[in-house]
This record gives C-alpha cells, structure tokens and sequence, in this order.
C-alpha cells in the first residue's frame, strides 16, 4: 500500500491506496472486499475508464495522464454506472466518497504515490 498525495497542495487524498496493473487486478479490486482498504482506493494504471456495478456506494473517480496530472475529475459516481472513461487517460483512480471535496483536486493538478 502506498500514500496518495496531490504534489501541486501536498494534502493528501488517501493514507493507504492499492496500486493494481493486470486487467484481472481492476475487477477484483473493485469488486471484492466492500470494507476492505483495497475496495475504497485503487490505482489502476493503463486504464481509461471503469465501471461501479456491484459496488455498494458512490465512488469518486480521478482520469490521470502518463505524468500523474489530473485530466478529469468526476465526484460521487453512483453504483451500477457502467462505464465512465476519459480516452486520453493513462491511468485511473477510484477513491472513496468525498475524497476530492475533502481535499480540492483540480484539473491540472499531479498526484503521486508515495511509500506508506
């Protein structure tokens, strides 16, 4: 697990987020564990979109370039969405509920995972 923090503020968005690669990692990643820390914030590179069928609540969901800037941000994405996606993303993440108004992610912004 590793610490997500927005490098433009330096706050952080989440103390612990799953970093995942393999295509099979994403949908166990986000379909397992609904309590787990691996179900609330996931980082899923080479990824241009997901989906939140079968989750149980909102997620909110960040479109990253290949730099870690902010392409899009989208707040409060309802379960059973079946896609949401952004084709010049690079990487996507899926953080818990009100982690984007909790800590102001603009468009332009460069996240980066950091060793918890």
């Amino acid at each position: 697990m590793a610490v997500l923090r927005n490098r433009s503020t330096g706050a952080v968005l989440a103390e612990s987020i799953a970093f995942a690669v393999p295509p099979l990692r994403h949908v166990v990643g986000l379909l397992l564990g609904s309590g787990s820390e691996l179900a609330e914030n996931i980082w899923l590179e080479r990824c241009r979109g997901v989906h939140t069928v079968g989750l149980n609540c909102d997620v909110d969901v960040v479109f990253l370039d290949a730099f870690g800037r902010v392409l899009a941000c989208c707040p409060g994405v309802p379960p059973g969405c079946p896609s949401i996606a952004y084709s010049d993303a690079r990487a996507t993440l899926k953080l818990s509920p009100g982690s984007l108004a909790r800590t102001d992610v603009l468009v332009g912004d460069v996240l980066a995972l950091d060793e918890a």
